[in-house]
C-alpha cells in the first residue's frame, strides 16, 4: 500500500467507528486550541505521526512507541 492509500485507510477507519471520530476531533480540537493552530493541521500531524506504526517493519525499526505517546499527551494510543 502506498502512503496515500494508508493515510486514506486510517481516515476511513477513524470516520467509520461509532464515536471515535467525535473523540478524535474533540481531542485534536483541544490540542489545536492549546497550540493556536488549525484543527486540520493537528489531525494531519497526528495521522502522519501514527502512519509509520501501520507497517510492522517500520514499527520494529522505530523502537518503542512511548516516545510517540509522550509527544501526544491525552491522545489515545
Amino acid at each position: 500500500m502506498s502512503r496515500a492509500e494508508l493515510r486514506k485507510t486510517i481516515v476511513q477507519e477513524i470516520t467509520q467507528r461509532a464515536g471515535l471520530h467525535a473523540l478524535f476531533t474533540r481531542l485534536c480540537g483541544q490540542r489545536a486550541t492549546q497550540r493556536d493552530v488549525s484543527l486540520v493541521s493537528v489531525k494531519t500531524e497526528y495521522i502522519e505521526t501514527v502512519l509509520p506504526a501501520t507497517s510492522t517493519p517500520m514499527r520494529e525499526a522505530s523502537g518503542a512507541s512511548p516516545a510517540r505517546a509522550a509527544r501526544w499527551p491525552g491522545m489515545p494510543t
